[in-house]
């Protein structure tokens, strides 16, 4: 047992450095299928809502928070409630993992529609490989959230998926791409310090070791 003393230390170098204050909300393992159609899918990251047909406050709504993938993530569009980090051409970048999305990136201003984020360039997405898309909202008017969504696109009938999404709740707070999720280290962090508790308890045989 004595390897988590050794084990905790080096797993809290590797944590994310998020502030102690953020509220993260994670949607969990999702995997919403995008549809190759005209519509694709459409999902308001704070509700949760999905839809295969355009909701009425997709458009004029800056409280909405919509993203539409279309056929299977070729097109990545959004109307007025959420920005996607993107180039000053309106592309959407892919966002390394653990990356801080926050208020020195680069965000579409208004509606926006890109259809050249497929490719082997930089920022560009791998069609099939998971990747992130970073994001601001502003649901509440009480100033940008910023959050990412995991996205797998493809440009064929084989279709794309939605994997999971997260947002800080805190205005003005960054956040890391993919953080949280199962198989990050603020997982393992909590798995070491869970054993280690254990260890700690009177009565624990594993104590005695």
């Amino acid at each position: 047992m004595k390897i988590l003393h050794h084990l905790l230390p080096a797993v809290v170098l590797l944590a994310p450095a998020v502030p102690a204050s953020a509220a993260i909300v994670y949607s969990g393992a999702v995997n919403i299928p995008v549809p190759y159609t005209f519509n694709g899918v459409y999902l308001n990251v704070v509700t949760g809502a999905t839809s295969l047909s355009e909701p009425p406050d997709f458009y004029g709504s800056p409280s909405a928070a919509w993203i539409n993938l279309a056929f299977a993530g070729v097109d990545v569009v959004t109307g007025d409630g959420l920005a996607p980090a993107a180039l000053p051409s309106g592309e959407v970048v892919n966002i390394p993992y653990n990356t801080l999305i926050d208020s020195t990136g680069a965000y579409v201003s208004g509606p926006n529609a890109s259809s050249t984020h497929l490719g082997p360039g930089p920022g560009q997405f791998t069609a099939s490989t998971p990747g992130y898309i970073g994001f601001r909202i502003n649901p509440s008017g009480a100033g940008d959230q910023f959050g990412w969504i995991r996205v797998s696109l493809n440009d064929d009938n084989s279709g794309g998926t939605i994997h999971g999404y997260a947002y800080e709740t805190i205005a003005g707070l960054a956040i890391p791409a993919g953080v949280p999720e199962p198989g990050t280290t603020s997982v393992i962090l909590l798995t070491a310090t869970t054993l280690l508790l254990r260890r700690r308890t009177p009565g624990n045989p594993a104590r005695r070791r």
